[in-house]
């Protein structure tokens, strides 16, 4: 429902705009803390939790790119350490900088992970650059990153923003997806889903695929790398280039592939192939085509009944094997057993071992080596056998046609190695808090409706060329005598309007926000049944734009962000650049007809730019807000969730991040440049995303000013951004391993 507004005629004083002005962004919150220059403690509770497996999206130098890397349990202690280093130089006055020494930070709170300062910079302009080593070490292995921290003085104005980041793709609902998605220069782009996961279309250029519950793709996707807290079953031409960690079982069939599997549960292979497996669970391979061509390990057992001869199985439990030899060694602390057309290289059993393979060219052909009992028939091949326990027969004499060199030796001691595999537990970031009314204050332009009488209103804040305050939109009659009147006149300013929405009172200089298809066609509508607004335009003025209720954006060119209470749904040819996006000549200047916006600015929006973005020395000043185009959805007056769905239509494309509050559903072909949210806050948790369109997130050639994945501060977990008054800004300058 509406709420009561301001009357427009009680326009703020000249006094009153110069305090708005001033007024910081949004409340922040200022860190202090004291320390010792030698030991540094950091609390990790909770920073696992910004990780998806391993996931943290660095900005780089110059090109300013997403670089994510994930692979190990290593790699997410690393980037958690990452994280926390830079929370604590958020947390130091500019003097506690630059009396850091080199040596070990010691992180506190957070196992597995350690830190190193190797150099204290003194960058020039009182910049400091911290060059740190952190190091993640897991069971298994230990990764180094060495970062680049750059951390600014503080300025003497208003505290540090604060801001959340997301990812490439984050969804909070079960995805299913039979279009397409592809990721242009994004070779570290990670598609993360609280819910389940159905690809059954096209996926191209994705590093990451994760989700919360279990993972189907059938279809002939390639991804680098897969995760999940569920269960993944993969068939068709499916491929995984990279690991496949899963917390539960792993099904492949036809012809699908994974590099490396470490699982939890159960590894099934009817078909396929598979580099690598390490799981908790039993592996069964069967079909003539399925194979593990590198080394299988588990804590339970293993079957192999596929055609396809073995490399290395090692197992905790039982090996049964009836496929020939590749140079095949089975490892198992259980019992072992050849059937069929089983012939291996080596075989070492704790327990029993029974050989009875279909063929007298079959069975052992290196060293067996039997901790209990063998069981075996005149058919059977041995060579060098030795056995702890009792021989079900005696061996062939030395003319036997088969050869069995195998003798009893009761102080035999078999080396099985125990396996042991690491639990496989991704960690999910938070989706990112997404409330269109907590950013009312921070855009230029508010449109609602007022209450009883249903008249548009605006309320215009930080723009140069309008006075602060809020208007009714409304038209002028045309009067060829008026030179202001006599050409566009719908949509304007307006101290007054009549029911009929023509202006009684006029607001000088007449100004519109909007750019119509013709001077004598408006922009905005709205619909109270549907509590609709809709823009229908050529463009309008730059800058943030935020609406009480449902959206249409419909047709044109826009530099903007644009916020809905309610819904936001796209049509028509559509262009929108974020104001990061588009920077210092789009957005605060008349300059917009070059590619790719080819806005030709004329009367009604010249001169008109946000002041909040536009400095006075000529530069672009960008904030959180900028880096979105599209977000929707929110909490209302009454405690309730409303809106948050995103529709994008054919043909639309988006410079700017797109934060749907609740689903966003893509059905045509659509252009993202940034990054994209599915936060499902209405919805309940089995709700599913469904696109079924084409969608390209495109990450190339991304500005200096614009941020994809950064976000204002709308609670859950936020850092700061900037300078804060009294403390350092630290931003990551340049990271890589080592």
């Amino acid at each position: 429902m509406p709420h009561a507004r301001p009357s427009p005629r009680h326009r703020p004083t000249a006094n009153q705009v110069a305090s708005r002005a001033r007024r910081p962004e949004a409340r922040r919150k200022r860190q202090h803390g004291v320390v010792s220059l030698l030991m540094v403690v950091l609390t990790g509770l909770g920073v696992l939790a910004l990780t998806a497996a391993g996931l943290h999206a660095m900005r780089g130098t110059q090109e300013q790119q997403l670089t994510v890397h994930t692979n190990t349990q290593a790699v997410a202690r690393a980037w958690a350490g990452a994280e926390l280093v830079q929370q604590y130089l958020n947390s130091l006055t500019t003097a506690e900088v630059e009396a850091i020494p080199n040596g070990a930070l010691t992180l506190t709170g957070v196992q597995g992970v350690e830190a190193q300062v190797t150099n204290n910079i003194d960058a020039g302009s009182g910049v400091r650059q911290l060059v740190v080593n952190v190091v993640g070490r897991s069971v298994q292995t230990a990764v180094v990153v060495q970062l680049v921290y750059e951390i600014t003085p503080p300025s003497a104005g208003a505290p540090a923003p604060s801001v959340s980041s997301i990812g490439t793709v984050d969804i909070n609902s079960n995805l299913d997806l039979k279009g397409s998605i592809r990721v242009l220069g994004g070779t570290n782009a990670n598609l993360m889903v609280k819910g389940t996961v159905d690809l059954g279309g096209s996926v191209e250029g994705i590093n990451r695929v994760c989700s919360t519950e279990d993972m189907s793709i059938t279809a002939a996707i390639s991804v680098n790398r897969v995760c999940t807290l569920g269960n993944l079953t993969m068939g068709g031409s499916a491929s995984v280039t990279g690991d496949a960690e899963v917390k539960g079982n792993v099904s492949m069939s036809g012809n699908t592939s994974i590099t490396t599997v470490l699982a939890n549960g159960n590894v099934v292979l009817s078909g396929g192939s598979a580099g690598t497996v390490s799981t908790k669970g039993n592996i069964t391979v069967s079909g003539g085509s399925a194979r593990i061509t590198g080394t299988a390990a588990t804590e339970g057992n293993i079957n192999w009944t596929s055609s396809t001869a073995a490399s290395t199985l090692n197992a905790n439990g039982n090996i049964a094997y009836s496929a020939g030899n590749n140079n095949t060694a089975l490892n198992a602390r259980g019992n072992i057993s050849l059937s069929g057309n089983g012939r291996v290289q080596t075989l070492n059993a704790l327990g029993n071992t029974t050989l009875s393979s279909n063929s007298n060219t079959n069975g052992v052909m290196g060293n067996l080596r039997v901790g209990g009992n063998l069981v075996f028939d005149k058919d059977q091949v041995v060579n060098d056998g030795e056995v702890r326990g009792t021989l079900s027969r005696e061996p062939n004499g030395a003319s036997a046609k088969v050869k069995q060199d195998v003798t009893r030796n009761t102080s035999l001691v078999v080396d099985v190695p125990v396996v042991s595999v690491p639990v496989v537990n991704p960690v999910f970031k938070p989706s990112v808090p997404v409330d269109v009314f907590l950013l009312k204050e921070t855009a230029n332009y508010v449109f609602e409706i007022e209450v009883g009488t249903g008249k548009r209103m605006v309320t215009v804040r930080n723009v140069d060329g309008i006075v602060s305050g809020t208007y009714y939109l409304g038209d002028y009659s045309y009067k060829w005598d008026q030179p202001e009147l006599a050409r566009g006149n719908k949509d304007y300013l307006c101290e007054a309007v009549n029911d009929s929405g023509i202006c009684t009172e006029p607001t000088l200089p007449y100004r519109t926000l909007c750019q119509g298809s013709s001077q004598y066609n408006g922009c905005f509508s709205y619909n109270a049944g549907t509590t609709k607004w809709t823009l229908n335009g050529q463009s309008m003025a730059p800058g943030v734009a935020w609406f009480d209720g449902n959206l249409n954006v419909s047709n044109g060119t826009y530099i903007n962000t644009f916020l809905a209470t309610g819904n936001i749904e796209t049509s028509g040819s559509l262009k929108i650049f974020s104001p990061n996006y588009a920077g210092y000549t789009p957005v605060c200047t008349d300059s917009r007809s070059a590619s790719p916006y080819g806005i030709t600015v004329d009367f009604r929006l010249s001169g008109l730019k946000p002041s909040d973005l536009c400095q006075a020395d000529g530069t672009y000043l960008p904030n959180a807000i900028g880096n979105t185009a599209l977000m929707a959805g929110g909490v209302n007056a009454s405690g309730m969730y409303v809106g948050g769905d995103i529709s994008l239509g054919a043909s639309n494309a988006i410079y700017g991040n797109v934060i749907a509050g609740n689903i966003l559903d893509t059905t045509g072909n659509t252009t993202v440049v940034g990054s994209v949210q599915v936060a499902n806050l209405r919805s309940s948790a089995g709700t599913t995303t469904t696109w079924r369109g084409s969608t390209t997130i495109d990450l190339r050639n991304i500005p200096s000013t614009f941020t994809p994945g950064l976000l204002p501060c709308m609670g859950g977990t936020c850092t700061t951004s900037g300078n804060a008054t009294g403390s350092a800004g630290t931003r990551i300058r340049w990271s890589r391993f080592l």
